[in-house]
């Protein structure tokens, strides 16, 4: 018995090959073989496909309900500002702690912030106001506008440079300065953060559009972002929680 024809054998389906018949059995062997690999090469993508959607992305932290929240006593810019920007967007029925970092041992469901081995304090260049607006993805042109001035105030680095910072500065030394007692400080602070936020909704500096804004980084640039404002409840937040 003779061998078998090879695969660029003159003859195909037991049929004489021209040289123009073989050239051209030549090129559709040669396009079905590249075929046949296209398609295992979707097969192999579409199966990467369904093992990617069983990995859990990662996300942000869920949002705490009446936690106890606690930071160093003589709470100042990033403290004061950290506290309001948590019980207004993160945890409405926030309370807090101030204490003695030096005798302070850490209870079980504390959340620590901006004091040493804190859940949330400064990292990667950022001030604990901007940490928590990362952490749990706040998408707010507003906030991320006073998070550039709380940045500035606390790190002191002149990064961001928005002409609001030095006022709001001096607001908050003040308030430092007449009050000992930080929940007074706190509440102070607090009504001065939400006349800042307010006041930016209604004259129209920036949009509180949650759903189409990517989560908050610090821009880089100097510059100022004017946008249309969106319609606003601010009644939202209801009564103030208590402070322990």
């Amino acid at each position: 018995m003779g061998a078998a024809p090879g695969p660029r054998s003159g003859r195909r389906d037991g049929l004489a090959l021209t040289p123009a018949g073989k050239l051209y059995a030549e090129l559709c062997r040669d396009v079905l073989w590249r075929g046949a690999q296209f398609e295992a090469a979707l097969d192999a993508l579409e199966r990467l496909g369904r093992a990617d959607r069983d990995i859990a992305l990662p996300s942000a932290p869920k949002k705490p309900r009446a936690a106890t929240w606690v930071t160093r006593r003589g709470i100042q810019v990033d403290r004061i500002a950290s506290a309001w920007l948590i019980r207004r967007f993160i945890d409405i029925e926030a309370r807090f702690r101030f204490v003695d970092p030096a005798r302070h041992k850490p209870k079980k469901g504390e959340i620590r912030f901006d004091m040493f081995e804190a859940e949330y304090g400064h990292a990667e260049g950022r001030c604990t106001f901007e940490t928590l607006l990362n952490s749990f993805t706040l998408k707010d042109a507003a906030l991320a506008s006073i998070a550039e001035m709380i940045h500035d105030l606390d790190l002191k680095d002149g990064r961001f440079a928005r002409p609001e910072t030095a006022g709001l500065g001096r607001l908050l030394a003040g308030i430092a300065a007449l009050h000992r007692d930080d929940r007074v400080r706190l509440d102070a602070g607090g009504a001065a953060f939400d006349a800042l936020y307010t006041d930016w909704l209604q004259r129209g500096d920036h949009a509180v559009a949650a759903a189409e804004q990517a989560p908050y980084e610090p821009r880089r640039s100097v510059g100022r972002l004017v946008v249309e404002t969106l319609p606003y409840d601010y009644t939202q937040f209801g009564s103030l929680p208590g402070v322990a």
